[in-house]
């Protein structure tokens, strides 16, 4: 028996075909053209961006201070526990740094105005801030 001919690739086939058939008018060209963006109103945009302005601003000077305190005292250098929070520190500087004006660039549904470059590698790095804070997170739970 060919893979053609099982019963696995007679199912799927059937199944695949009975969804393009249900749902292949669902839009028409007419209606993707009427569909539009809305844009957030002015008043939504204000608010949000006095939100996270005072967030981002907590978030940023907490996180500098935390880094400040730890690379200025030798004694608490010496600690893991305070290594591993100054890690934690610089893990969420790093995601508020890159991941609040990305959040507000889509609010406003802009879009993503950089290059796709730009794009994976701001991801990239988010990505991997947020692993590491978890990361470290596991690892003072686990130090603890």
């Amino acid at each position: 028996m060919s893979i053609n001919d099982s019963m696995f690739v007679h199912l799927m086939t059937g199944y695949l075909e009975e969804y393009n058939s249900t749902y292949q008018n669902f839009a028409t060209a007419d209606e993707t053209e009427r569909m539009e963006v809305v844009s957030t109103d002015a008043s939504t945009v204000i608010y949000l961006t006095i939100l996270f302005f005072v967030i981002g601003l907590i978030g940023v000077l907490g996180n500098m201070l935390v880094i400040f305190a730890v690379i200025c005292s030798r004694k608490m250098r010496t600690s893991m526990t305070n290594l591993l929070i100054t890690n934690l520190a610089t893990a969420d500087l790093i995601i508020m740094a890159l991941g609040i004006p990305e959040i507000i660039q889509f609010m406003m549904n802009k879009g993503w105005r950089l290059s796709d470059l730009s794009c994976r590698i701001n991801r990239f790095i988010l990505v991997t801030s947020l692993y590491g804070s978890v990361l470290t997170l596991i690892s003072l739970c686990v130090e603890r």
